[in-house]
């Protein structure tokens, strides 16, 4: 998790002309299913999101690690969880409810 974060921050959203823009709103959606194998680095990831004005959202899926998503998230506001895949479509308009927040 903690390197998909570096990853989206440094070589994706990095990669575009508006990246360091402070009007552009910026946002990682972090899916997962499982614990860290990483998570001894994810503070660090999560400060350099921080660091760039990128609000963080968890999604956690069946075996997920509550601590983590609290890790990830910006705000408690920003975590979303499913007990199955299939549960994803129930809490989608609400991603897509707070994502929509960002914007105004």
């Amino acid at each position: 998790m903690a390197h998909a974060i570096e990853k989206a921050v440094l070589l994706d959203l990095a990669q575009s002309e508006r990246f360091g823009d402070v009007c552009t709103k910026k946002a990682i959606v972090l899916l997962t299913d499982g614990r860290a194998n990483d998570a001894y680095y994810l503070r660090t990831s999560v400060g350099i999101a921080q660091v760039w004005g990128i609000t963080l959202y968890a999604i956690g899926v069946d075996n997920y690690v509550p601590s983590e998503l609290q890790m990830i998230a910006s705000s408690e506001e920003n975590i979303f969880t499913a007990d199955t895949f299939e549960d994803l479509l129930s809490i989608a308009p609400n991603v897509t409810r707070a994502l929509g927040q960002l914007l105004t």
